[in-house]
């Protein structure tokens, strides 16, 4: 018994607690609803027993005898099971959404009960108060009076009082405003002071500036000038400084001028001038279309020639792009063992166990950006064992990437800085033998 028992209570309980799940519970009652009539017809109906349940199982079958009888008996099932997801899902929803649209209307519903209890409790509070005050047996009215009349002449002294401290706040504010005006205005004047001040020193400076970049120029502009009139050529002042900011890569001679790092103290870093022959040859050409020059005594070329042999005369090195870095290049080349040196050859060197004793710079590669040049070189350096001087050590590989950044307009270059990279050579057949013979 204790076992059917036990059996019975756990069938319960399951049951219970899938009827409380709300979904299926939901789907139950829809399902006993939409097909009330078979139940009815089950429990209540006047045939046998066995016979009812035969016909409320039939009804409640799915048909698949045919298309149009299986999606007819499928609404037995499709209703109630759309009824409990609208009930569970969308009902919640309906709900929170009627609840918010109803809100002001229930918040303004409690307002006014609220408005309405307030004003019948100060009418009955009034009411009361005049019941009291119409009993001539009450002893306390005379003294009633006379608070009231106190407290009228407090509350008249306080207004006079407020309507003071309202008015002397009132000129207080007034006064606080004329004073912020005047101040306003002070300090607007005093402003336009300063701002002309710094104005003018702005413009004293640019002039400033300017007076030493035409200085500056004026060595360049009277060379041009003798080179030129050594052939009989005359040009305008204005060609000339139009040619020489030209040479730097200036827009113009205004351009130049307005360069604060073009001065006679900034020159001194100057090392290049970068020759961008077919830029130049074409403003040459525009400056000397405004000027009133024979073409057969000066041309570009006249020009450009005489450019060439200014700077003959200057420490500037005028060329292009594969000259300076060749330059640059016989530069390093000449001091080439300094770079052992180095930080990134003496740690290379370390790697390895050879002294370097030759240094060689074989390829060099040079770009043009507009910023400068930047110069590519690759090198070997290579030497004997440490410990077998007649057994060739391993190499190291040597990259040096120089840089000569544009200081003054576009093309004229300060000197040069170099970042190294170095690295041991890889084995090679040649090199792993020797080692290997050295150390039979």
């Amino acid at each position: 018994m204790k076992f059917i028992e036990g059996i019975v209570s756990a069938v319960q309980g399951n049951a219970k607690e899938k009827l409380n799940d709300p979904l299926i519970g939901s789907f139950i009652a829809s399902f006993i609803l939409w097909n009330w009539n078979q139940f009815l017809l089950l429990f209540f109906g006047n045939k046998v027993i066995d016979v009812r349940i035969t016909e409320c199982v039939k009804a409640l079958t799915v048909s698949l005898d045919t298309w149009e009888a299986f999606f007819g008996s499928l609404t037995i099932y499709a209703v109630p099971l759309f009824a409990s997801l609208f009930y569970v899902f969308l009902m919640p929803r309906i709900s929170i959404w009627l609840s918010k649209k109803l809100q002001p209307l229930q918040i303004g519903k409690h307002g006014a009960a609220v408005e309405l209890e307030i004003a019948q409790a100060e009418n009955q509070r009034e009411l009361n108060k005049q019941k009291l005050l119409s009993d001539p047996s009450k002893e306390f009215l005379s003294k009633l009076v006379e608070q009231e009349i106190k407290q009228k002449e407090i509350e008249t002294g306080k207004l006079n009082d407020e309507a003071e401290k309202a008015k002397a706040d009132k000129e207080a504010a007034e006064a606080n405003k004329q004073k912020a005006i005047k101040e306003e205005e002070v300090q607007r004047i005093k402003s336009e002071h300063e701002k002309k001040r710094i104005e003018v020193g702005i413009a004293l400076s640019n002039s400033m500036w300017q007076a030493n970049a035409y200085l500056s120029s004026l060595n360049f502009v009277r060379l041009l000038s003798e080179n030129l009139a050594d052939d009989g050529i005359a040009l305008t002042h204005k060609s000339l400084t139009e040619i020489i900011a030209a040479v730097f890569g200036y827009k113009n001679y205004d351009a130049m001028l307005d360069d604060k790092s073009f001065h006679n103290e900034g020159l001194k870093k100057l090392k290049y001038v970068f020759l961008d022959s077919e830029y130049l040859s074409g403003r040459i050409v525009e400056i000397l279309s405004e000027d009133i020059v024979d073409e057969d005594v000066c041309n570009v070329d006249h020009v450009m020639d005489h450019l060439i042999l200014m700077f003959d005369q200057l420490p500037y090195l005028l060329g292009d792009e594969e000259t300076i870095a060749e330059a640059i290049f016989e530069q390093i080349e000449s001091d080439v063992y300094s770079l052992i040196n180095e930080d990134e050859v003496a740690a290379a060197i370390a790697d390895t166990d050879t002294l370097i004793e030759e240094i060689e710079l074989y390829s060099k590669s040079v770009d043009v950006f507009d910023k400068g040049l930047e110069i590519r070189i690759n090198g070997t350096g290579s030497g004997t064992h440490r410990k077998e001087s007649d057994v060739r050590g391993q190499n190291i590989d040597i990259s040096l990437t120089v840089a000569v950044p544009a200081l003054w307009g576009k093309y004229g270059l300060g000197d040069f800085s170099k970042k190294i990279e170095a690295s041991p050579e890889s084995f090679n057949e040649e090199w792993s033998e020797g080692v290997v013979e050295m150390e039979k």
